[in-house]
């Protein structure tokens, strides 16, 4: 009998192969070279639906009859003992108790995690692209071309506050109150979030604005698609200073406790600068594509993620890079830093992770949505928030 090693397209690299297939349970066909040296229970990297058991999978009948006919092969024999399964809480499917504890290296203090689900109710076609919490205690968000403010006890759409032209992708609530808004129309707008009211309109950026930091002076940074980070006198409505060294998009900025600011670029870097003279003090290298949002921590270390799919720690003062996280199947978009000092992590795939920030082990994986995250924010020692972009939130309690 001929070994079916013929040639096929693999589902996962996209490339042309004469090797042997595997036929997935989902039915996508990957490359045997894709699953050989995986661990024994794993998500389909496919679809990201369902778990995939190793052996079983190469034990389908299709598969089992392509790796006896394949000469470099030695079958893994299925076992005759059913495994143990339960239901994951988080995703709903069903996992092999005696191995999703391996699979998720899932520390117990993360055990009685649990979480309330609610909706922000708006027409079907609304997208959710940034939250925060505003002094009255509604949710302020980055929706669409507007920003939107919802009751969080109800979900109920309170108000639209309408006047970008273009998309908002972020905001930021200030310590006065008022409402920053960065857009895709290249403006910046402040409101009144009690009356609706546009109070100022910033206007310098040649592109789009994708993120603000409000200085302990009351002075607002924004970074820019223009590659730029600009310095606004709120008062005045103008630009006092604007800073140049990045070569691509900027995506976040975040100051630090001693007064510098930290941006994160498409052009793979981060950079460190001084806002009293506008200078670059240090470019901080070692992602492989796109920077995109990045955190502080309370240490004075900082975490930045990149659609390479990592996120890395990074030592500030001597701009090297001390550790790097992996596991991710899309880029990140969020790092938060939890109370316990733990990192917190979402991405695009719809998976929430838990790290320890000394060994960069993930501690628990969640998947509250299937569809992109794109709010992550902190409560409290016992709380945290999650949200989609279709306006799914689920508030999480340790």
């Amino acid at each position: 009998m001929t070994s079916e090693t013929n040639n096929f397209t693999c589902d996962f690299c996209a490339e042309k192969s004469n090797s042997i297939s595997i036929t997935l349970p989902c039915g996508f066909i990957v490359c045997y070279s894709h699953l050989k040296t995986q661990n024994e229970i794993i998500i389909c990297f496919i679809c990201k639906n369902h778990y995939i058991n190793i052996k079983q999978c190469f034990n389908m009948p299709r598969n089992k009859l392509k790796l006896q006919n394949a000469t470099n092969y030695s079958l893994i024999e299925e076992s005759d003992e059913e495994p143990n399964m339960s239901v994951d809480p988080f995703s709903g499917d069903f996992v092999p108790t005696n191995s999703a504890q391996h699979f998720y290296h899932e520390d117990p203090k993360y055990n009685s995690l649990r979480y309330s689900s609610f909706q922000l109710f708006d027409n079907e076609n609304s997208h959710l692209y940034w939250l925060e919490i505003s002094p009255t205690g509604n949710f302020v968000c980055a929706s669409d071309n507007s920003v939107k403010i919802w009751d969080s006890n109800t979900g109920n759409l309170l108000k639209r506050l309408n006047g970008h032209m273009n998309r908002v992708f972020t905001l930021k609530v200030l310590a006065n109150s008022e409402v920053a808004s960065a857009s895709a129309d290249k403006t910046i707008k402040l409101w009144n979030e009690d009356t609706g009211e546009n109070l100022k309109t910033l206007i310098g950026h040649q592109d789009w604005v994708n993120c603000l930091a409000e200085m302990s002076n009351g002075n607002l940074v924004s970074g820019s698609d223009d590659y730029s980070i600009k310095i606004w006198d709120l008062d005045g409505g103008h630009c006092i200073k604007t800073l140049n060294g990045h070569n691509y998009y900027v995506h976040d900025i975040k100051l630090t406790s001693d007064g510098e600011l930290i941006s994160s670029s498409a052009d793979r870097t981060l950079k460190i600068w001084d806002l009293c003279t506008g200078q670059c003090k240090s470019t901080l290298i070692g992602h492989s594509n796109w920077l995109g949002r990045l955190t502080i921590l309370n240490n004075g270390g900082i975490m930045s993620s990149s659609t390479d799919k990592t996120i890395k720690l990074w030592d500030k003062n001597s701009g090297k890079c001390v550790r790097t996280f992996e596991g991710h199947g899309e880029y990140i978009s969020n790092i938060k830093e939890l109370k316990n000092s733990d990192i917190i992590s979402s991405s695009k795939d719809g998976y929430i992770k838990i790290w320890d920030i000394n060994n960069a082990s993930c501690l628990k994986t969640i998947k509250p949505f299937n569809d992109f995250i794109t709010c992550l924010d902190i409560f409290s020692n016992e709380q945290f928030l999650t949200g989609c972009i279709n306006r799914q939130l689920k508030l999480w309690t340790f």
